[in-house]
């Protein structure tokens, strides 16, 4: 009789820690399609901002104002060649009025992630645009 039931404690416990693996290991992949797809929307993002700023009087622009009008959940910081901050999106404005250093803070932990995409602004490459971009809320709940 205790063992059967040890052994039946012992079954279960492995069927636990296969049902845990299992878990952690489909949320992992999870989270790196949900990354993909996240860059995968910032480079078009980039793409549509730069098509509407250098478009001409009678360019239709439905599709690339459509694209970044949609941009609501990953949060960006675009800075210069010198990396000073021009402009941000999706990031909690309380937050960057009362601390003068979250912007600084945000943006130094998308540049340790390496989450940055360049934009040239002539052909020389010696002007250009980062857009640093940081994790949706989604990515960070299904990370957790």
């Amino acid at each position: 009789m205790i063992g059967k039931l040890f052994s039946w404690k012992i079954i279960l416990a492995l069927i636990a820690v296969v049902i845990v693996v299992t878990t952690f290991f489909y949320s992992n992949m999870l989270v790196g399609k949900i990354s993909n797809q996240e860059r995968k929307k910032i480079k078009e993002w980039v793409a549509a901002q730069q098509l509407i700023a250098a478009s001409s009087q009678g360019q239709d622009l439905t599709l690339a104002s459509i694209i970044v009008a949609e941009q609501l959940t990953i949060p960006v910081i675009e800075t210069n060649e010198q990396d000073s901050i021009m402009n941000f999106l999706n990031l909690d404005t309380v937050r960057v009025s009362n601390h003068s250093n979250y912007l600084q803070n945000e943006l130094r932990g998308y540049k340790r992630k390496g989450r940055v995409i360049r934009t040239y602004l002539n052909q020389h490459g010696s002007r250009y645009n980062l857009y640093y971009y940081g994790e949706s809320t989604l990515l960070k709940q299904v990370r957790y």
